[in-house]
């Protein structure tokens, strides 16, 4: 086996997939805020068209949430330590896991691998739920001041 042309192939392949990544990061960072006002617009064009009722009522009210939601979101607190901690165990457990995925591979009777693999998922699973409690904060604090600012109709 020649492990020079499974190396060279697997940078190839990492290569091609990171770029995929960062290519589909950038492109959704960039078309963010336009999905949202598209939403909105969309929103707004079907409750003016419908006839008065409650369904109008409804539609009406969940775009005026979503319209404040989005411009509340800037101004929201990021918890930025919240952001750092949950992406670094995200990436971390993910780090693990792909290095049990290598050590499994090449040590099949060994124990500790396994408890490696359950401390990458715990590590990944931590992250994920602190940045599901970062967006919980800040919906939060967006409620807040929606109450506190007091729409009229809304």
């Amino acid at each position: 086996m020649n492990w020079g042309t499974i190396n060279d192939a697997a940078q190839a392949v990492f290569g091609v997939f990171t770029t995929s990544v960062a290519v589909v990061t950038i492109a959704f960072a960039l078309s963010a805020d336009r999905r949202e006002v598209g939403v909105l617009e969309k929103l707004s064009s079907i409750v003016s068209s419908m006839p008065p009722g409650p369904a109008r009522d409804v539609l009406a009210k969940e775009r005026d949430t979503r319209a404040f939601t989005w411009a509340l979101a800037p101004q929201s607190p990021k918890y930025l330590g919240l952001l750092f901690t949950a992406t670094a165990c995200v990436f971390l457990g993910l780090l693990a896991f792909a290095t049990w995925v290598v050590l499994v591979l090449n040590q099949l009777d060994e124990a500790w691998p396994w408890a490696f693999h359950s401390g990458a998922l715990a590590l990944a699973s931590g992250g994920v739920l602190l940045g599901w409690f970062r967006r919980v904060r800040r919906e939060e604090w967006i409620k807040a001041r929606r109450a506190q600012l007091e729409w009229p109709g809304i």
